[in-house]
């Protein structure tokens, strides 16, 4: 695992809508390798560390990445991916963006069908 230990300032968070939290970091000027690292892993799950304080990387216990999903893509972006092929093999009378909220309606609406009436 390469893992980069980057002196930085926790600054700011806020709360997202799905009860999670969005950090902000801030560092002084890094190597432009270290920020190609960085810049690499964008859109990437994985772990954050923050220790306060001075700390040496062999120092923290980094749990070993296990991919929830295989290729790091979701079951959601799957099904988003499919659904933008086939919006490009239609005739696209519609924004893709459009297409994809029909077809959710129509798997939704699917399910939906099926429960029981309790």
């Amino acid at each position: 695992m390469n893992t980069e230990a980057i002196p930085s300032i926790f600054t700011r968070y806020a709360s997202t809508a799905d009860k999670g939290l969005r950090l902000t970091f801030e560092t002084n000027e890094l190597d432009p390798e270290v920020v190609a690292q960085v810049v690499s892993q964008r859109n990437r799950y994985g772990y954050l560390v923050f220790v306060p304080g001075d700390v040496k990387p062999e120092d923290v216990d980094v749990p070993e990445y296990v991919p929830e999903f295989k290729n790091d893509k979701t079951p959601s972006q799957r099904l988003r991916g499919v659904l933008y092929r086939l919006w490009e093999q239609s005739d696209k009378t519609n924004s893709s963006d459009a297409f994809y909220a029909e077809k959710m309606n129509e798997i939704i609406n699917h399910f939906k069908n099926k429960l029981e009436d309790k």
